[in-house]
């Protein structure tokens, strides 16, 4: 299965540029001192040089559970084939889906800098809901890109999707596996085992 990741690739890259660690602190008072605390701490991690590609893919996965609604995004992104889906297959897609993501970008997270982000405006939805506006420029480029941060306020804050260049990157990846779901009946079990066949061939090679 070939899976389109192109602008929700360069979203996830962006997302995970800025993520670091949890520490013991008071937590971040709005949705944009959240991701400017992102930001600050992601050279902690992300300038690691120490980390093996495999403890780099685990600490990610990890850091989109802690940081991510992983449940919310799966649903968004299975839509209605979320509906007909059983418990035990809808815990299974959530998971490998942040597998993939963290095996996606493991290895490309050294080239960001929290001098390359700076959020420069919010604006609130609704009492739970925020958009945070962010610049993020590319080191190596030179280039700058608008980055659109949803985030949401549950038991605390967390990030639920984000946009680049006006593309979502949870539509993204629910026009790609709705796509395929499509041609493939509303397989759910089948598009896990896809999936899970991709890690497993990556990890091998």
């Amino acid at each position: 299965m070939r899976t389109r990741f192109s602008v929700s690739g360069l979203a996830m890259l962006l997302v995970m540029s800025f993520v670091a660690p949890t520490v013991a602190a008071e937590p971040p008072v709005s949705p944009s001192a959240f991701v400017s605390e992102l930001a600050r701490k992601a050279p902690l991690f992300m300038s690691s040089r120490t980390l093996s590609s495999v403890d780099r893919q685990r600490r990610l996965e990890g850091l989109l559970e802690e940081y991510f609604d992983m449940p919310w995004i799966a649903r968004f992104v299975l839509g209605h084939f979320w509906q007909g889906a059983n418990e035990p297959d809808r815990r299974k897609f959530t998971t490998v889906l942040r597998d993939v993501l963290a095996r996606t970008y493991s290895d490309r997270f050294t080239r960001y800098n929290n001098e390359s982000f700076r959020v420069t405006s919010q604006r609130e939805l609704d009492a739970d809901n925020t958009v945070v506006y962010s610049d993020v420029g590319d080191p190596v480029l030179g280039d700058q890109a608008k980055v659109e941060w949803r985030v949401v306020r549950k038991d605390r804050y967390r990030i639920i999707d984000m946009s680049i260049a006006g593309a979502s990157m949870a539509k993204v990846m629910h026009d790609d596996f709705g796509s395929y779901l499509k041609r493939n009946g509303g397989d759910l079990p089948n598009l896990i085992r896809e999936l899970k066949a991709k890690l497993s061939a990556e990890k091998a090679g």
